[in-house]
């Protein structure tokens, strides 16, 4: 196979703001639910609380700006539309602010079952206890998550096929002395054209190098520059293929 993988993924972003605004907005009407129909002793701030609330924060503030140096910024075509570019920086430093009361909301659950079972206030945190068993359940990282995907793929099935279509395949990894490398094929170049045919989704490079046998030549066409390239055996299996380039499913504005 000439190809050592596919990543036909979409870093679908406009999905992804639009998501998160969604998730937010949920936890915001919980919050305020919660708020009003809660006691003020569950909900209200208190020195330990904030301390304990403000640690917790800031571990989740690092791990969500390190989460940004991750992020791969040439599969990302944000393009020129810029209310998805305000979405998306609204969606970031919304979620920062509802995580926080978020975190808060948890803490104050945890304290007040702690509280309750020590002390046996049952009947008196009846109310108080079910939602915070609730929060526990519903509001940690692992079913947050579960919502938003689910939030996410309903989003995405709908705004991805009126905002994107493929444009090609991003080389995204070009490996040593393989033919790729030997002819000059770099990492972020695109792939229009191989042997004068358009390359506008993985399957398209999949059925045109199916019936191809080591030694035989492709023609390849990138957004840079034009290749000949001498398709070679692959290091580990004679047999097989090789290009030596690993490739991304690349998606434009339409």
């Amino acid at each position: 196979m000439a190809i050592e993988y596919f990543s036909p993924i979409l870093m679908d972003y406009k999905s992804w703001a639009v998501a998160t605004i969604i998730l937010n907005v949920i936890f915001v009407i919980l919050l305020l639910l919660i708020y009003k129909k809660t006691s003020k002793d569950y909900h209200s701030f208190s020195k330990g609380k904030t301390i304990a609330t403000v640690i917790c924060y800031i571990l989740v503030l690092v791990s969500q700006i390190s989460q940004l140096f991750l992020i791969d910024f040439n599969r990302i075509n944000f393009g020129s539309d810029l209310l998805f570019g305000i979405m998306f920086i609204f969606a970031f430093i919304l979620g920062l602010v509802v995580s926080f009361f978020m975190i808060y909301l948890f803490i104050s659950s945890i304290v007040l079952i702690f509280r309750t079972i020590k002390k046996k206030l049952y009947k008196k945190n009846k109310k108080e206890f079910v939602v915070s068993w609730l929060v526990l359940i519903f509001g940690n990282s692992y079913s947050t998550a579960i919502i938003f995907l689910i939030i996410f793929a309903i989003i995405s099935s709908v705004l991805h096929p009126m905002t994107y279509e493929p444009c090609g395949l991003l080389i995204e990894q070009v490996s040593e002395d393989s033919p790729a490398a030997d002819i000059g094929i770099n990492t972020g170049e695109i792939i229009i054209k191989v042997n004068n045919q358009d390359m506008l989704v993985s399957e398209d490079l999949v059925n045109i190098i199916s019936d191809k046998s080591p030694g035989d030549n492709l023609l390849i066409k990138t957004d840079k520059s034009e290749y000949n390239l001498i398709i070679g055996s692959n290091p580990n299996d004679e047999s097989i293929i090789y290009l030596g380039i690993n490739v991304f499913q690349k998606y434009c504005d339409k």
